[in-house]
């Protein structure tokens, strides 16, 4: 029985020995933990943009955001693009992801906010604790001024910026009042040329085939005819002043290069052997419709941008014969 006490003491003591072992271990392991999150740690996280991914790079701590980098982006040059440039400086200087967006480039800023948030979350981070902006130390204050001019322009888009710089030839003193922090309204979301007749860049490379009279029909068929054939008839005899006074000021207007190879010669030319197959009305047709882009003759083309360009082709030619169709009948 003596012996048995003994023993009994013994194990008792040695499980008493294993649970402070195991409770020293926990809690070394519980600090090892909180010294992490104490010390500043990287991570990178990417939201979905309006042309791709936003990806940033985050150093911070448990309390504060010491840095954010955007590292990939692909924002429209001008609006998302400055979103990407001011709003990564607003964030660390709030110590928060929830900051004010950039008027007019909403996407990119909501992209910026998520990234910077997966970011945190990715360096093993609470990023809640970051949801909340601090409050600024400082508040600005506002002065009145009084400027004298001779011309206000409200509005720095396209318009009021010619308006402010042909006012401004004319010798009178401009001043540009836009609300957006970026200048170039909605004319910064433009896509592709600016159309114009009988230009020097044309005559520049020998191009004799598109003057004035085609731009006006051009544009009255792009309108399907319900144009205003007088505001058209201005609008293409005046484009190449249009373009030399743009080039006057410095404007950069981009010359048009001609492709070294016509991107569509092949598929043209497979579209017309196919035609002539199909002559007749014999040939089996798949259920396709006469004339429509079969992707399978577009397979030899080993350039993947060539066989794009040749389905855009062959899809703009289908449209362009269904419209033409639909105004005969």
């Amino acid at each position: 029985m003596k012996k048995n006490g003994i023993l009994h003491r013994i194990s008792t003591a040695v499980l008493a020995g294993a649970m402070l072992l195991s409770l020293a271990s926990c809690g070394a392991s519980s600090s090892q933990t909180a010294s992490s999150a104490a010390g500043k740690v990287t991570g990178t996280g990417s939201a979905k943009g309006i042309e791709g991914d936003v990806v940033v790079e985050v150093t911070a701590d448990a309390d504060t955001i010491y840095s954010i980098v955007v590292t990939e982006q692909n924002e429209t040059q001008g609006i998302g693009s400055v979103a990407c440039e001011q709003l990564p400086d607003a964030m660390v200087a709030a110590n928060s992801y929830n900051v004010d967006g950039i008027a007019g480039a909403t996407v990119t800023s909501d992209a910026l906010k998520e990234a910077v948030k997966a970011a945190l979350e990715n360096a093993g981070l609470d990023a809640s604790a970051f949801a909340v902006a601090k409050a600024a130390d400082t508040t600005v204050e506002k002065t009145a001024e009084t400027l004298d001019c001779d011309v206000v322009v409200v509005g720095a888009g396209g318009a009021g910026l010619t308006a402010a710089a042909q006012a401004a030839e004319n010798g009178a003193k401009v001043i540009v009042v836009e609300k957006m922090p970026t200048v170039g309204g909605n004319s910064l979301k433009a896509t592709g040329g600016m159309n114009a007749a009988d230009t020097q860049y044309q005559a520049d490379l020998g191009i004799t085939d598109s003057g004035v009279q085609e731009f006006i029909e051009d544009t009255i068929n792009g309108g399907h005819g319900i144009n205003d054939r007088s505001l058209v008839t201005v609008m293409a005899e005046q484009s190449s002043d249009a373009i030399d006074w743009l080039t006057s000021i410095g404007a950069r207007c981009p010359r048009w290069q001609p492709p070294a190879a016509p991107p569509t010669s092949i598929c043209m030319s497979r579209g017309r052997q196919r035609r002539g197959q199909l002559s007749g009305g014999k040939a089996e047709r798949s259920g396709r419709k006469a004339g429509r882009a079969d992707p399978a003759e577009h397979q030899g083309h080993r350039d993947p941008d060539q066989r794009r360009r040749c389905l855009r082709h062959q899809g703009r030619e289908h449209r362009a014969r269904l419209h033409h169709q639909r105004q005969r009948a």
